[in-house]
């Protein structure tokens, strides 16, 4: 297990790696920049002077293309074949990506620390992800036992429905419909419509005093989700009922019940061990557009203003912590897999 974990973490690291050349790669081809975004708040159209052309750095610490002088460049014929073959070049760190890695440590829209404004937007994330994600765990379980013990077929395929239904809907509509329906002037106007009226400062402070500015951002999440746990769970249920160790255990005289919950319920778990991997970087990274609706300082509101204003450091350092999140719930899908799991124990 060990050997397992050491080398999941070897590959982990470069991974990440990866991920932060491609986001770099990225965000070095996108248009306009944050200086562009200030242009554009304050009206002002005029270009700037260019003093002189900045020097072009090479990409990366090291390169393979050839590279030509300007006389080359002008006459191309004179260049000999050899010329055009891969030579290996090494940059040092006078490079693009070096540069780019010693200045996205802050934001520039504030100059605060990359890392302080995730963590704390992390705090928000986990304050109402947390719930939701154990709501859809235990509630998609429970609805997936009851619909298999009950005889109420009706019942069970009109809850089967109601979740494909609102499976179905995208979460944006949702959470707007929520939002008019319950915190509209027009309507029952019973919630909070957003965290900003909440006037709390910190996520402990929320969870103690404001829960109830919880309740649509959760309804939001669970509604559209619970769906995919209830019927991965349901397919499980039903596929061990039908083999003939369940027939045998039945005919020795063991209840339904006990049935499903000591030697059903685990097979079913093991299966949803996977949705951790899932899970995890929801987690943390919160939901841009649950996050922007209610006005959640979470992970996800702070990725869509840091690509709206162009604050690309945030958006590098909210990119690299997605990827790490998501290699770390699979890393530990696969250890628990491996704990419970006795086919796979070994």
């Amino acid at each position: 297990m060990i050997s397992f974990i050491l080398n999941r973490l070897l590959q982990a690291v470069l991974l990440i790696f990866f991920l932060s050349l491609i986001g770099f790669w990225i965000i070095n081809n996108i248009p306009g920049s944050y200086e562009d975004f200030l242009k554009a708040e304050e009206y002002n159209t005029e270009e700037s002077e260019n003093s002189g052309s900045p020097i072009q750095l090479p990409l990366f610490y090291f390169g393979i293309m050839p590279e030509f002088s300007d006389e080359e460049k002008k006459n191309p014929k004179d260049i000999h074949a050899y010329r055009y073959l891969p030579q290996f070049r090494w940059n040092g760190t006078r490079n693009q990506y070096h540069e780019w890695l010693s200045k996205s440590s802050y934001s520039l829209r504030d100059s605060k620390p990359v890392t302080k404004k995730i963590l704390e937007a992390s705090g928000w994330s986990i304050m109402f992800m947390l719930p939701a994600i154990l709501l859809i765990f235990f509630l998609g379980l429970f609805l997936a036992e009851w619909s298999v013990r009950s005889q109420n077929k009706r019942a069970v395929t009109i809850v089967t429905q109601v979740l494909i239904f609102f499976h179905s809907i995208p979460a944006f509509w949702l959470a707007s419909i929520l939002l008019i329906f319950f915190a509209g002037v027009s309507f029952l106007n019973i919630l909070p419509s957003s965290f900003v009226s909440s006037g709390a400062n910190s996520p402990w402070e929320f969870w103690t005093t404001k829960l109830h500015y919880l309740i649509l951002p959760l309804l939001s999440i669970v509604l559209p989700t619970l769906s995919v746990v209830y019927n991965l769970s349901r397919q499980k249920y039903l596929e061990q009922i039908n083999t003939s160790s369940w027939v045998r255990m039945i005919s020795a005289g063991l209840s339904v019940k006990e049935g499903l919950s000591k030697e059903v319920r685990p097979h079913v778990l093991i299966l949803l061990l996977a949705w951790i991997a899932s899970a995890i970087p929801l987690l943390i990274g919160g939901s841009i557009i649950i996050e922007t609706i209610f006005a959640i300082p979470g992970t996800g509101r702070l990725l869509f203003q840091s690509i709206t204003i162009r604050d690309w450091p945030v958006v590098h350092g909210l990119f690299l912590f997605s990827g790490a999140l998501t290699i770390l719930g699979i890393l530990v899908s696969d250890i628990l897999q491996r704990k419970f799991d006795p086919r796979i124990k070994n």
